[in-house]
């Protein structure tokens, strides 16, 4: 992630701690918000997999049972005794949901509600979007927002010239890579 420097300081921050928490990453398109995420999760020590990180899209939780994948993703989360590492309680469970404004508003709705008074110990949730507007709309999506600590991730000049001197270092070593 370049060019992000006072998100990654959060993120940095808070992977540290390593307590339950949701983190909700939104800015424009194409600004690191889904490679930040992961990075954190890695951070973290979380990993692909169960017990580590569940990755969904927004677009998931559509359709008539998106209340039911919802709450299917939710009790992702929570530990099970037959894992060694949720036994020893050396691991976080991590969900990203990208593009979390693609949500029906049911699995909004009960997302709001488990994210307010159950999240299990050592879990993490991440939505990321390009704009949240959409949930400012009604009561349910204002508490939704509300259960998440947010960070801008902007396309700005700091990230501009960052991007810029990473595609440059990257081109130069493709160009001076022996062929063959």
């Amino acid at each position: 992630v370049c060019g992000q420097s006072e998100a990654t300081d959060i993120l940095q921050a808070y992977a540290a701690q390593r307590t339950a928490r949701c983190i909700g990453l939104v800015g424009s398109c194409a600004t690191g918000k889904t490679s930040a995420a992961l990075a954190f999760m890695n951070d973290c020590g979380a990993t692909e997999g169960y017990p580590g990180i569940s990755y969904k899209n927004g677009s998931d939780f559509t359709g008539s049972d998106a209340k039911g994948e919802a709450k299917r993703t939710y009790d992702w989360l929570s530990c099970c005794p037959l894992f060694a590492e949720c036994r020893d309680n050396q691991h976080v469970h991590g969900l990203i949901i990208e593009e979390c404004s693609k949500m029906a508003h049911d699995a909004v709705e009960f997302f709001k509600s488990a994210l307010e008074v159950c999240l299990p110990p050592r879990a993490i949730v991440i939505v990321t979007s390009n704009d949240v507007s959409r949930f400012q709309d009604d009561d349910i999506g204002r508490a939704f927002l509300d259960r998440f600590e947010w960070t801008r991730m902007d396309d700005t000049e700091e990230f501009r010239e960052a991007a810029l001197r990473r595609a440059r270092r990257i081109w130069q070593h493709v160009l001076t890579k022996p062929h063959g």
